[in-house]
C-alpha cells in the first residue's frame, strides 16, 4: 500500500483505480488520524482482499456480504466483524461522498447478533426459601445500607414470582 504524503494531489474519479488510491483519498480527509486507526484501515483493506479481488469501483453488495460472512465463519467476535466491515464501508463512503463512486454498497450492512443460548432458571429449593424469608430482613425489619434499603425486601419477592416467558 502506498504511504500517503502531503505532496499528493487529489485524484480525479477517472484516475482512481487501486486500493491505494481510495486509501489515500480517505487519509487526506484527516491527516491527523491516530496511527492505530490508519493501521487498522490498511489491515481491513488487506483482509478484505483475501476474500475478493474485485476492484473497488466494481464492488457489489454481495462482495461486502461475502466478506462479512467470511469473517463470521472465521469465528471472529461480532465487534471485530463490525469494525472491519465498518472500515470498508467508511472507505467506500468517502469515495461516494467525493463523487468517486455512484454508491456505497456496504452502507447499512447488518452484522447478525450472536446466538445466545437460552438460560434455564431453576426454582428455589424449600431450604433456600426458608433461609431468605427467615433472615433479619423479614424477621426483624433489618434494612442494610448495602442491601439498598427497601429493595432488599422486595427483590427476593419479585424473584420468587417472576416466571420465565
Amino acid at each position: 500500500m502506498v504511504e500517503a504524503t502531503s505532496t499528493q494531489t487529489a485524484p480525479t474519479s477517472k484516475s482512481l483505480k487501486t486500493d491505494s488510491d481510495f486509501f489515500d483519498a480517505w487519509f487526506r480527509i484527516d491527516r491527523e488520524r491516530e496511527e492505530g486507526t490508519v493501521r487498522e484501515m490498511r489491515n481491513a483493506i488487506r483482509d478484505f482482499r483475501t476474500v475478493t479481488k474485485t476492484p473497488i469501483a466494481a464492488l457489489t453488495r454481495l462482495d461486502i456480504s461475502s466478506y462479512r460472512d467470511n469473517l463470521l465463519n472465521r469465528r471472529l467476535a461480532r465487534a471485530t466483524v463490525a469494525k472491519r466491515v465498518g472500515f470498508i464501508s467508511t472507505l467506500l463512503q468517502v469515495a461516494y461522498d467525493a463523487g468517486m463512486l455512484p454508491q456505497n454498497v456496504a452502507r447499512g450492512l447488518k452484522i447478525p447478533r450472536a446466538k445466545v443460548p437460552t438460560l434455564v432458571r431453576r426454582s428455589f429449593t424449600t431450604e433456600e426459601l426458608r433461609r431468605v424469608f427467615s433472615s433479619a430482613v423479614y424477621s426483624r425489619d433489618f434494612r442494610p445500607i448495602a442491601g439498598a434499603g427497601e429493595a432488599c425486601v422486595w427483590m427476593p419477592m419479585v424473584a420468587l414470582v417472576t416466571v420465565d416467558s
